[in-house]
């Protein structure tokens, strides 16, 4: 990389140019004549003793220059202001000659005429030009940056794909909290998959993408097999840091995660995936509540068990077998969620061990889980979107308000979890334990005895979470609505009753 002055006329510039190129490795030629005697005081005052080591190359004259082996090999790239690219637009290399001609006059059209590439510094409106060691520096600085870019390991898409009962909800609070000191780190974390940023979630609710402010736009795009969707987040891949996305719907269905695997892969990153698991009990747990939300067990015992079966919500070692049959990504960190074995017991400290991050104390915790997503904002958002679906809500919030009591969560529990339930559940638990302790925990003799201690499925586990069985007794209230819904599909759709404005 050489830095060609063309006549210059001021010897501080020129001194100024010539201790910058050796700041970045760059050789300097003078192409004569200069405004000034070649032992100038000016000159070497601000060179100083940086031009020792590699003294500037003297051509008498333009010709001479380009005859000279000194410009032999790479373009010549011209700095002028009156260029239509910018340097942060072109690809410079380490064999570039870039060119600054007089303070006062530029460059003759024989010069402008013998360059490669014509590039300029942006600079804000109503400013003239940089000083020319000024221009230098910005110019050799990014062309060594792009250098050392190319060298360097592509950056990383770091996915976090949440299981349900591994607090992803508040760890996606602590990564959206913590952005700036991610951010320092060389991380960007602007976004998650539960929240695509403010414009862009309404212009994807906009094309019916969406009827909540969770992961269901991504979601339901790649059911209907639509990439295009992650478009949303090119803006923030500069492929310089690394990308932190987070979603807890994407577990089980290894086939959309290959979708974003490939999607960021084509744009450069490395791709590494973090797991969480729990127990197999609270996953057993979040498959009863996805179950009861979802298909009511119309069909019984058998339909619960064909369903899990499905899903594979007790197959933690195929599932992540499958992620990475089918993602092929460069790393993979699976982590077991138990206080015991989280670093410092928080899945925050733990995951940021996780991304190398060593400064927890920069790292703010949220005081406290927030839903971000509430219910009156979802449901205002349905109203405009989906009408009908609207009215259909509507009516089973009126209807289970109106409703004499709800069962207690013991008899929901039992009503459920019957006998073959549980023997078909600790079937699939147990040859899947023997995968997931041989494969994913084999590194970690201390998780891999902790694994084989668990109970396949214990029973008084589902009892002694009170907020897992509010959720069961809400779902178990919600199913006989449901049902009824469903034999009345065919009927007309009610318009939504008419409240006053104060109350909407």
């Amino acid at each position: 990389m050489r830095l060609v002055l063309y006549q210059p006329e001021i010897a501080g510039n020129v001194g100024a140019a010539i201790r910058t190129a050796a700041c970045f490795g760059a050789q300097v030629d003078i192409v004569e004549p200069c405004g000034f005697p070649a032992g100038d005081r000016a000159l070497k005052r601000a060179a100083m003793d940086y031009g020792d080591g590699a003294p500037p190359v003297r051509h008498v004259s333009w010709a001479s220059f380009l005859k000279s082996p000194e410009r032999s090999g790479g373009r010549l790239i011209l700095l002028s202001t009156r260029a239509d690219r910018t340097i942060f637009d072109a690809q410079l290399t380490d064999e570039d000659l870039f060119i600054i001609g007089q303070e006062s006059a530029g460059v003759p059209p024989e010069v402008r005429a013998a360059c490669a590439l014509t590039l300029k510094i942006p600079l804000s409106d109503g400013a003239r030009s940089l000083n020319s060691a000024t221009a230098a520096a910005i110019t050799l600085a990014e062309a060594r940056r792009q250098e050392a870019r190319r060298g360097a390991a592509p950056p990383r898409l770091i996915f976090h794909i949440g299981h349900p009962k591994t607090a992803t909800s508040y760890l996606q609070q602590a990564i959206a909290l913590n952005e700036p000191a991610l951010c320092g780190a060389g991380i960007r974390a602007p976004v998650r998959f539960r929240h695509i940023g403010d414009h862009d979630h309404r212009a994807l609710a906009a094309a019916g993408l969406t009827t909540s402010g969770n992961a269901q736009p991504i979601f339901f795009a790649f059911e209907r097999g639509d990439g295009s969707v992650l478009d949303a987040y090119a803006p923030y891949a500069d492929g310089e840091r690394d990308l932190l996305l987070s979603s807890e719907l994407f577990f089980y269905y290894p086939q959309f995660v290959e979708i974003v695997a490939n999607y960021f892969r084509a744009l450069g990153y490395r791709i590494e995936i973090v797991c969480y698991l729990p127990r197999y009990e609270r996953a057993l747990i979040a498959g009863f509540v996805q179950n009861v939300r979802n298909h009511a067990f119309q069909n019984g015992v058998v339909d619960f068990i064909e369903t899990t079966r499905a899903h594979r919500y007790c197959r933690f070692a195929a599932v992540l077998d499958d992620i990475e049959a089918r993602c092929a990504p460069d790393k993979i960190v699976v982590r077991t969620f138990d206080r015991e074995f989280l670093n410092q017991g928080d899945i925050l400290m733990d995951f940021l061990d996780v991304l190398d991050i060593r400064n927890p104390s920069a790292i703010e915790a949220p005081e406290r889980r927030i839903n971000e997503s509430p219910p009156l904002e979802v449901i205002e958002a349905l109203r405009r979107l989906d009408p009908k679906r609207y009215a259909r809500l509507r009516r089973a919030i009126i209807k289970r308000t109106a409703a004499p009591g709800r069962p207690e969560s013991s008899r929901i529990f039992q009503h459920y979890y019957t006998p073959e339930v549980k023997a078909a559940v600790e079937r699939e638990f147990a040859e899947d334990r023997r995968a997931l302790i041989s494969k994913w925990f084999a590194d970690q003799p201390e998780v891999a005895d902790f694994w084989r201690t668990i109970p396949a499925a214990a029973e008084e586990s589902p009892l002694s979470d009170y907020e897992l069985r509010r959720a069961l007794t809400d779902a178990f209230a919600a199913a006989p609505a449901r049902r009824a819904r469903k034999e009345r599909s065919d009927e007309p759709v009610a318009a939504p009753p008419t409240e006053p404005d104060h109350e909407r």
